[in-house]
């Protein structure tokens, strides 16, 4: 019958079976594939539960199953068994069973659940060793064969060499599967991305603890929202945060830069970019009456968003063949060197004829449009008088612009 004896009641005989205490101790479990199904998987804590290895510090011909206990949902129930094996536990596989002389075998180290319940001999848990068959093409033994119990966990495979003296741990191979399970309520540890998305059916609010990543994550909205600031060690990383929601930060270890979610890309906050010329030397010389760019100082791929406030600033060493009565131009386009948006220009008196006259200008700028590819140039015109300019680089020209923020109460555009 679908219903179960509530726990703690008896049925007609003044009992409770089996079957409705481990329904009833399910309840507190992770839940597993269904509403009344628990979660199998490891119970955490120190060391690697199940882990089989070889004898050490010499190997000889038996191995070792560490100490565990785990929750286990069978194939024939949906109500889980807890299992316990609370000490290691060596097992003699040379010794019980001989290598070939020539043909090597596989091995497996399986954790079987008897239940009398569904007709097996008895009801223990088997920790066990089951022989494989020599061949030159060796396949793992099937655990339950001959009516054995078919629901067991397979730990490890040991290969099996002809005429093996020792198992060594070379010839281990862990077959435990990696899912943990806790407590309904509890954070539960996973491995990566992908264990995560292989929670059938997660609940709102439920935590987990990413041990590829360190950080938590909770499920909110049909998607696994990271809690706190993340770090990723580079652009790629971002990726691994599947369900970012708007104004999320993220810390990324290779720029030393903060990151948030715009509601459809990455960020950086307060974002500065730009270039200095190191190079000695002219970039651009003999700039007349004709807007000149200056090549080196050219800035793209820019992301910009429309409305925020961004600082622009221009350094500029130039030299110049007339002083008195002389004026330069100083601009920064968008989108084109000579034709674009100008979003920022100041003028340039030179204070004397020759060499190092060193200006420092800058200026906010409203963005007016979202851009993830922005281009920005800087150009020198001459405005009045009779001389020229040289701009040059020496590690003093450069061009820096900076997200400087876009709240509207603390930015206002006065007209």
């Amino acid at each position: 019958m679908p219903e179960r004896f509530s726990w703690a009641v008896s049925d007609a005989d003044g009992e409770i079976t089996t079957t409705d205490a481990r329904f009833a101790l399910g309840a507190v479990v992770a839940p597993g594939g269904s509403l009344v199904a628990a979660r199998s998987g490891w119970r955490p804590g120190p060391g690697q539960p199940g882990r089989v290895t070889a004898s050490s510090p010499t190997p000889d011909g038996r191995v070792t199953v560490a100490a565990f206990q785990r929750i286990n949902t069978p194939s024939r129930s949906a109500a889980p068994y807890i299992q316990t094996l609370d000490a290691p536990k060596v097992i003699d596989i040379l010794g019980a069973a001989p290598p070939h002389s020539s043909l090597g075998r596989h091995d497996l180290i399986v954790v079987q659940q008897n239940d009398q319940l569904h007709s097996d001999p008895n009801n223990a848990l088997l920790v066990r060793h089951v022989v494989g068959t020599p061949s030159a093409t060796p396949q793992d033994p099937d655990p339950a064969a001959g009516g054995a119990s078919t629901d067991y966990v397979p730990l490890a495979r040991i290969r099996v060499p002809a005429g093996a003296t020792a198992i060594t741990n070379d010839r281990l191979d862990d077959l435990r599967p990696p899912a943990m399970t806790v407590a309904l309520g509890g954070v539960l540890p996973v491995a990566s991305q992908a264990e995560r998305d292989a929670i059938v059916s997660p609940y709102e609010g439920m935590a987990v603890w990413r041990r590829d990543k360190d950080w938590l994550e909770v499920r909110a909205f049909d998607g696994w929202r990271v809690q706190g600031i993340a770090v990723v060690a580079t652009a790629a990383g971002l990726s691994a945060i599947t369900t970012p929601y708007q104004g999320q930060v993220v810390y990324r270890a290779d720029s030393g830069e903060h990151y948030w979610w715009n509601s459809t890309t990455w960020v950086p906050l307060r974002q500065v970019t730009g270039r200095i010329v190191a190079r000695p030397g002219a970039l651009v010389s003999n700039v007349g009456t004709t807007e000149t760019n200056i090549p080196p100082l050219a800035v793209e791929g820019v992301r910009i968003l429309l409305n925020r406030i961004y600082g622009i600033t221009v350094t500029l060493l130039g030299g110049f063949t007339a002083a008195a009565g002389d004026s330069f131009g100083i601009r920064v386009r968008r989108d084109n060197p000579t034709s674009g948006l100008v979003v920022a220009e100041w003028t340039w008196l030179p204070t004397a004829v020759g060499l190092d006259d060193y200006r420092t200008v800058s200026a906010p700028w409203r963005s007016d449009v979202s851009d993830s590819a922005a281009r920005f140039y800087v150009t020198v015109t001459k405005l009045a008088g009779t001389g020229t300019a040289t701009i040059y680089g020496n590690g003093r020209s450069s061009i820096r612009i900076e997200d400087v923020g876009g709240d509207p109460a603390l930015w206002k555009v006065i007209t």
